[in-house]
């Protein structure tokens, strides 16, 4: 079932718990009321029980434990982040932060992994640095040259495409070598299918990995789609 909360928004960042481990759950709510910027407004068994029903105040952060099969969870994530959710994702794992649930979410589009028995004053600061705009799911990644290597391996066999969204800080040009670096070309790929010179492409991924502060270009994809300036196609 759902349950809601009536609360004023105020200065708060606003949670919607999605899991059935009461565990779990009650050890959010009690991290929370230790807190006064964090308010839990409601919470669901399932995402099925909760995508149909929004809470009326609006969401800032949906904390959802990694236990659904690949598909729900990715249908579940891209959904919490639309209208009239338009909230950023924090996935937890119950197997801690090995490399299998850091892959699981990255791929659904998460903004930060956080192992289930995590302390509560960590997994509070997690869901501030959302609420701040931030994507610490990155630097986990940083420490999992695995996992990088898995998610460029998983684009490609998929045969996924990726072409411009939002404006950032890179040309359109960078953008496009970079929708190719995502989607696993290596650099002569990416050179043929631009009409460019191999070293024309390591420089310009050297000076796109200076741009946004990528460690590598596994790195620099996932920013990339974290910050909407590539989007799958």
């Amino acid at each position: 079932m759902v349950a809601t909360v009536n609360v004023k928004r105020g200065n708060h960042g606003n949670l919607f718990l999605v899991t059935s481990d009461r565990a779990l759950r009650r050890r959010i709510l009690a991290a929370c009321a230790e807190v006064d910027d964090l308010v839990p407004i409601g919470a669901s068994t399932s995402v099925e029980r909760a995508l149909p029903a929004p809470p009326l105040e609006p969401v800032d952060v949906v904390l959802v434990k990694l236990a659904l099969p690949m598909s729900r969870q990715a249908y579940a994530a891209r959904a919490f982040r639309d209208a009239p959710w338009s909230a950023s994702v924090v996935a937890i794992s119950d197997r801690g932060e090995d490399d299998a649930a850091l892959f699981t979410a990255i791929r659904i589009g998460a903004a930060a992994f956080v192992a289930a028995d995590s302390p509560p004053e960590y997994l509070v600061s997690m869901v501030r640095r959302v609420l701040a705009g931030e994507f610490p799911i990155q630097y986990s990644l940083l420490n999992s040259p695995t996992v990088a290597g898995q998610l460029l391996r998983y684009f490609r066999e998929a045969y996924l495409s990726f072409v411009p969204a939002a404006p950032g800080p890179l040309s359109q040009r960078d953008l496009e070598i970079l929708g190719l670096v995502a989607a696993g070309c290596s650099n002569k790929e990416i050179a043929g299918q631009l009409s460019l010179g191999v070293q024309t492409v390591k420089n310009r991924i050297t000076g796109i990995l200076h741009s946004i502060q990528a460690q590598d270009r596994a790195h620099a994809a996932v920013l990339a789609l974290r910050h909407g300036w590539l989007m799958m196609r």
